[in-house]
């Protein structure tokens, strides 16, 4: 396991090359796509190369009775216990996908984000919308 400062480190990096990333696509005008940056807030969207992203039938649920359809579906499924693990939810009407990370690696973020002057606002799994964009980008 990788020691606190190596995580933190690498967390660090991973915030400064997506925030210059952001802005330099802010300057070309396309916006940023791994990163919405705020005033002082940024919004991180899990790229599938950071975590698991997994895609389930929607059921007739809203609010809290969809999250926990979600985590109870996961918890049948998965090998690893749902506490070390962050779930990123996105509900569309056709499909609800769920985005796993590793928790001490958001918990990373959250805090070098905080050293930073920046505070994460939230965290969603990439749409497939955000991929074709980022692709089209880098082409």
């Amino acid at each position: 396991m990788p020691s606190r400062t190596s995580v933190a480190g690498r967390a660090q990096k991973a915030l400064l090359l997506s925030l210059e990333a952001a802005s330099n696509e802010a300057i070309a005008g396309s916006g940023s796509l791994a990163l919405g940056t705020g005033a002082q807030g940024i919004k991180l969207y899990l790229h599938p190369r950071d975590a698991r992203l997994l895609g389930f039938k929607p059921l007739p649920l809203v609010g809290v009775e969809r999250v926990n359809a979600l985590k109870s579906q996961l918890e049948g499924s998965l090998l690893e216990d749902l506490d070390r693990l962050v779930l990123a939810c996105r509900f569309e009407r056709d499909q609800w996908y769920a985005a796993l990370s590793d928790k001490s690696w958001i918990e990373a973020l959250a805090i070098e984000a905080r050293s930073l002057g920046l505070k994460l606002e939230g965290v969603w799994p990439r749409s497939e919308e955000h991929t074709s964009e980022l692709q089209s980008h880098l082409n």
